[in-house]
């Protein structure tokens, strides 16, 4: 059973765990080396210290729940959340990068408002139908209309910001909407919750010293150490995670509050200065409950630039990822 157990994120459903490995390994050996332990960094390619992904990708082949909704309304929130902070990359936060997409971005946000008129994109109750805002006297029909009018606003704004849509989620023609409807969807539906979990676990035995999540896996790898780990964990590292993101994923955790899960005996979030998906990079304040001996390490501290902000491969690179990494290996 592997060492480090990996969790990826998003639009990997024409993947393989194999195909994914082959991608991320290497990469993971880059940072142990940039750490100045290369023979750490030549176990994993060996795998000498063994490494393996938790593969969940094909559970979003074909049709789920994706057209819901909730999920929708939830897939536009995020994605508003993802816009709002893309255009304040640079102003509320002076360690952040700029990116590119600045300008734009703030205009997306400006005119996406203004399309809103009156409408909401919030899902925050899963059972109800959307609801224009500031509207609590409309019938059903009234309310799908005004949500279908500006269904896709902040998507559609994303689509149209090439920073975020390549180098964020890797798309050249694909739409956002599909890997952001993946987000929703397993925040919504329990049983693919359950199934990735399985995934997980069935990786994880007492020789496991890392779990490394990446942007949805990071939500993943945090559902699994807080409901399902059965023994201590030395390391659980979070890379471009959106668990701090308030409109889609922090309020949907279990339990509420959140707490810092019990068996882990370090977390480490990792944020990139110029990631809009990693929302409020410091869990200090949002994870409580940290047991003594344990601790619970955050904020903004790398820059990824050659794959792009959300880069998992930039991310593993990074001398930072790779003391932390050999720290719980030693």
């Amino acid at each position: 059973m592997p060492t480090i157990v990996l969790i990826h994120g998003i639009a990997a459903e024409n993947s393989s765990a194999a195909s994914l490995l082959a991608v991320w390994r290497p990469a993971l050996a880059g940072g142990l080396a940039n750490a100045g332990r290369k023979d750490l960094s030549q176990q994993v390619l060996d795998n000498t210290i063994t490494v393996d992904m938790a593969f969940y990708g094909n559970l979003f082949q074909g049709p789920a729940t994706f057209d819901s909704a909730a999920v929708s309304g939830d897939a536009e929130d995020f994605a508003r959340a993802i816009v709002t902070r893309a255009a304040d990359s640079s102003a509320n936060d002076e360690e952040r990068v700029p990116n590119p997409d600045t300008p734009a971005a703030a205009e997306a946000v400006e005119a996406a408002k203004t399309a809103e008129v009156g409408g909401s994109s919030s899902a925050g109750d899963a059972t109800a139908p959307p609801r224009p805002r500031g509207d609590d006297h409309g019938s059903s029909e009234e309310a799908r209309a005004a949500r279908e009018g500006i269904e896709g606003t902040f998507l559609q704004a994303l689509d149209h910001l090439p920073w975020i849509k390549k180098t964020i989620f890797g798309l050249a023609e694909d739409t956002v909407a599909k890997p952001l409807k993946q987000v929703a969807t397993y925040m919504h539906d329990q049983a693919i919750q359950d199934q990735v979990q399985r995934a997980v676990a069935a990786l994880v035995d007492d020789g496991t010293k890392v779990i490394i999540g990446h942007s949805l896996g990071s939500v993943v790898a945090f559902n699994y150490v807080t409901h399902a780990l059965d023994r201590d964990l030395p390391l659980l590292l979070t890379l471009g995670s959106p668990l701090g993101d308030k409109t889609l994923i922090y309020p949907r955790l279990v339990p509420q509050l959140p707490v810092y899960p019990p068996r882990v005996n370090l977390w480490v979030n990792v944020a990139a200065r110029n990631d809009p998906v990693a929302a409020n990079p410091n869990l200090a304040d949002d994870f409580l409950g940290v047991p003594a001996g344990c601790g619970l390490n955050s904020g903004w501290t790398v820059q990824n630039l050659q794959g792009g902000a959300h880069s998992v491969l930039d991310y593993l690179n990074q001398e930072e990822v790779g003391k932390v990494i050999a720290s719980a290996l030693a």
